[in-house]
């Protein structure tokens, strides 16, 4: 078991889009509540595999939990309490464990490589009570059409009021470059985040698992965690986890390039040319049409085909009798990415 400190365990260049899910939790579970289930979005996969995904879980209690189970939906990643990291906070009389796992074989298996929500199942099997925190999910889709650089250091370790903690960046990049930052703090802390030229100041908040983002144009030399606390109050901050990625999809670029109308008794249709002045073909489209700022209807193309210097047209029908100006919203996906057009069409 490593106690303390951060070590870098991922580091890499790869064809793909990240994904990246964090979500702290407070589910206590024991011999009355015995199961938590935490749904995760593996947002538009679309059968996509995996080439990286790692799951991490942070769990505290005052004593040894002994027998738990994790699974992902029916799949079983362990039975075994056995915590990669652990750390005690010393006058809280509580011990913070974390459990890092290598995942994706298991989101490539046939009975989850389809889905795009899973349930990550935990279980109380018996020994003292424990509670969940927090959950980490970081994924590579596998895709041509992009490119992440990706370096991620885990572990538990704590600054103390005053201190600085300094990590090393390994990765060679020099796009621009996301780095995100996990830490937990008992009291509420002023702490300062640098990414090379760049900083951020920041108040946590007490007794919470926490996510922070920093953005930088070049790639950082160091990442800097200072506890800017008056050291008289032993305010420490529990670090998790720094991690620094970036990446480049190829963008779809959506627009309206013809409006055609014809007004019935009860009703308008309304045919939409909607033609790609971009790179690659877009996931899913989805059009909104507004009037004076109100939803009138939205159609969702999931399986959208349409490739760079085409159009395709959507035809809707709408309960209206006059319709003199619409607002079309074009909402459009590629990977984990999402862009928005507005448009005003005149119907006179």
């Amino acid at each position: 078991m490593f106690n303390g400190g951060i070590e870098t365990v991922s580091i890499f260049e790869k064809n793909g889009d990240i994904l990246s899910i964090f979500k702290p939790t407070r589910d206590t579970l024991g011999s009355h509540y015995s199961k938590s289930i935490i749904p995760l979005n593996l947002f538009n996969r679309k059968n996509r595999r995996i080439s990286y995904a790692l799951l991490e879980i942070i769990v505290e209690s005052r004593g040894m939990p002994l027998e738990w189970k994790l699974k992902l939906d029916n799949i079983n990643i362990t039975r075994q309490f056995k915590p990669t990291y652990a750390i005690s906070l010393e006058g809280e009389n509580k011990n913070i464990y974390k459990f890092v796992y290598d995942v994706t074989s298991v989101l490539n298996s046939s009975d989850i490589l389809s889905k795009e929500w899973i349930n990550l199942l935990v279980k109380y099997e018996g020994g003292d009570s424990f509670t969940v925190r927090a959950i980490l999910l970081d994924a590579v889709y596998e895709d041509a059409d992009a490119q992440t650089i990706y370096e991620h250091g885990t572990g538990l370790t704590l600054i103390e009021s005053g201190k600085t903690y300094r990590y090393p960046v390994r990765t060679q990049s020099n796009t621009h470059l996301t780095t995100r930052i996990i830490t937990y703090t008992t009291r509420k802390v002023n702490m300062e985040l640098r990414a090379g030229s760049c900083k951020t100041n920041i108040y946590t908040h007490p007794d919470n698992f926490d996510e922070y983002l920093v953005l930088s144009d070049t790639k950082p030399e160091y990442i800097e965690i200072v506890n800017l606390s008056d050291p008289s109050k032993g305010n420490s901050i529990l670090i998790s986890s720094i991690t620094v990625y970036g990446n480049n999809v190829k963008q779809p670029l959506l627009e309206v390039c013809g409006v055609d109308y014809s007004k019935g008794s009860n009703s308008f249709k309304l045919s939409l040319d909607i033609c790609n002045k971009g790179e690659v073909n877009p996931d899913k489209l989805i059009v909104s049409l507004l009037r004076k700022g109100n939803l009138i209807t939205t159609i969702q193309d999931s399986e959208l085909i349409l490739p760079p210097g085409q159009s395709t047209r959507k035809q809707i029908e709408l309960p209206l009798k006059e319709i003199d100006e619409l607002q079309v919203r074009l909402i459009w996906f590629k990977l984990t990415k999402r862009w928005f057009k507005d448009e005003i069409i005149k119907l006179t």
